[in-house]
């Protein structure tokens, strides 16, 4: 039997109290690792990103994939956060962020030899970027439509970061696109 996607799972637990499977798990979590494998952790997701609203929907959405997720408003906070010790397992980031940009976040991370995957998720520049954004990380474009090519290429960065955490790989057999860790 197929079980429902997570949004709808997560629809009918808001309406009609969770479902619980005789071991206690929810049947939206046993979705999920039966997609993704059995966690040794939960993985930590920093989104920053300029406008509120995306932080607030990608933030809600991810919660929904079993993933710990913060978010930051600008570059400054995200280098306060990392500065701190806050570091994520990654980091969503939107090109464009007030007071310190994507770019120069990216470049900070570097150079402070924090090696930790990047989502590039922002508009297509209408220029060129000062930065390449191969070299920060995958490019997803940002469309309400692919939350779900997001997610994708959330979880692959992760596997790849970190295989030994996945206990299966299901996905493995797919071709993905490979990421440079900063």
């Amino acid at each position: 039997a197929t079980l429902p996607s997570p949004g709808a799972l997560y629809s009918f637990g808001r309406l009609a109290g969770r479902s619980w499977l005789k071991d206690g798990t929810t049947l939206a979590k046993a979705w999920i690792r039966s997609r993704r494998g059995a966690l040794a952790r939960q993985f930590k997701i920093l989104v920053a990103d300029r406008n509120k609203h995306v932080r607030e929907f990608l933030k809600r959405e991810l919660a929904c994939e079993s993933l710990c997720v913060d978010t930051a408003g600008d570059g400054k906070e995200v280098l306060e956060r990392i500065d701190a010790g806050q570091v994520p397992d990654l980091l969503i980031l939107d090109l464009e962020l007030p007071v310190v940009d994507g770019c120069q976040v990216a470049s900070e991370l570097r150079q402070l030899g924090i090696k930790i995957p990047v989502v590039v998720h922002s508009f297509p520049p209408d220029n060129p970027p000062p930065c390449p954004v191969g070299d920060i990380g995958l490019f997803v474009e940002k469309s309400g439509e692919n939350i779900q090519k997001l997610r994708e290429v959330i979880w692959n960065c992760l596997k790849d970061a970190y295989p030994a955490l996945f206990s299966s790989s299901q996905d493995s057999e797919k071709p993905r696109e490979t990421l440079p860790v900063l």
